[in-house]
Parts: structure tokens; C-alpha cells; sequence
């Protein structure tokens, strides 16, 4: 009788298969719903990335044509692990250099936006017929578009120092998007200063 009063003491604090089966079922739908989230962390990442990029082309566009400055441009840009993209203003000025007055170019940002965490950022050169190479932004290489006053086309493309005559004259570049596994690629129309999604 005591025997059998400490077997049952003894089967109650184990797991049955049941209840294992059950644990595991429980610990593998909690790891999706985790894979999920963060598969649409990355997409909302890169899709805000995408639209503040397409916002900025579209804005450099606009005010180009519509607020007299000798130069609107945007840049995209790296500092530390960060991107930005920025829109910049140049406008002449007088300013007197000793004693003679002169015309300075003076630029100021006018407005900048932090893209998603984590989303790296690439431009792709034209560099031969029908070849494209993509190239990462680092933080001494950013990307500059600049704008034509008269029609809002992208008239010279800046890497670095390098400008890639080529890539206006191809009349197309792309800039690529990426976190973890999720990207997006952005076809940048330069004779109409417009972007979209490829």
C-alpha cells in the first residue's frame, strides 16, 4: 500500500507527453510570432527610409522651381552608423573681402531626416552601357543630387567629389535600401527629378 502511495507521489511531478507536446507547440508558435515582428521591423524601416528619400527628391524638386537660390540639392549621407537625408539651399550674397565687395555662395541645410535604424543605404552608378554598379554610402562618401531651377530635373550627381556625367547623361541611377533581409530598390528618373520603386 506504501508502495503504491509513493508511486503516485512520484508520477505526479513529472511532465506527461502531453503536457511536453504542449510546451513545445507553445515555445514554436512564440519563435514565429518573433520571426514576424521582426521581419516587419525591417520592412517598416526600410519603407519609412523610402519614403522620406522619395519626399526629399520630390521637395528638392518643388523648391528648385519655385524659390530662387543659385542651387537647391539634396544629399544622402552616413555619420557613425546613421543615414540622413538632407535638403540644401546656395544662394549668392555681397559680402566685402578686404575692402572689395564680392559675390559669396553661401549654402544652408534647410531641412534633414534621420532614415529607419539599422537600414543601410547604396547608389547605383551607371558606368557602361546598360551596367550598373552599386556602391555603399560611407561616412566620407555621400550622394548628392542637384536640381535644375527651370525644370526640376537632376542635372548633376555627386558621389564623394566625383560627379558621374554619365549617370545624367544614361538618365537613370537607383539607390538600394536594406535591412537584415528585407530591401527595396528606388529608380531615380533624372530628366524629370521623380523617383519610384522598382
Amino acid at each position: 500500500m506504501k508502495i503504491r502511495e509513493n508511486q503516485r507521489k512520484l508520477n505526479n511531478k513529472a511532465f506527461t507527453l502531453m503536457e511536453l507536446i504542449v510546451v513545445v507547440a507553445i515555445l514554436i508558435v512564440m519563435a514565429g510570432a518573433a520571426a514576424v515582428t521582426v521581419s516587419m521591423l525591417d520592412s517598416s524601416y526600410v519603407e519609412d527610409s523610402e519614403r522620406a528619400i522619395k519626399d526629399y527628391i520630390s521637395l528638392g524638386r518643388t523648391k528648385s522651381m519655385s524659390v530662387s537660390a543659385k542651387d537647391w540639392y539634396i544629399t544622402i549621407s552616413k555619420e557613425g552608423s546613421d543615414y540622413y537625408v538632407s535638403l540644401y539651399k546656395v544662394v549668392e550674397k555681397s559680402a566685402v573681402i578686404e575692402g572689395v565687395t564680392q559675390q559669396v555662395s553661401e549654402t544652408s541645410l534647410v531641412e534633414q531626416k534621420k532614415l529607419g535604424a539599422k537600414v543601410s543605404v547604396a547608389y547605383s552608378f551607371y558606368t557602361s552601357p546598360n551596367t550598373y554598379e552599386m556602391r555603399n554610402i560611407i561616412d566620407t562618401m555621400k550622394l548628392e543630387m542637384h536640381f535644375d531651377p527651370a525644370t526640376g530635373k537632376i542635372t548633376k550627381v555627386k558621389y564623394g567629389d566625383n560627379e558621374n556625367a554619365d549617370a545624367v547623361a544614361a538618365g537613370i541611377g537607383y539607390i538600394g535600401l536594406k535591412r537584415n533581409d528585407y530591401d527595396a530598390k528606388l529608380k531615380v528618373f533624372f530628366n524629370t527629378g521623380k523617383c519610384e520603386r522598382e
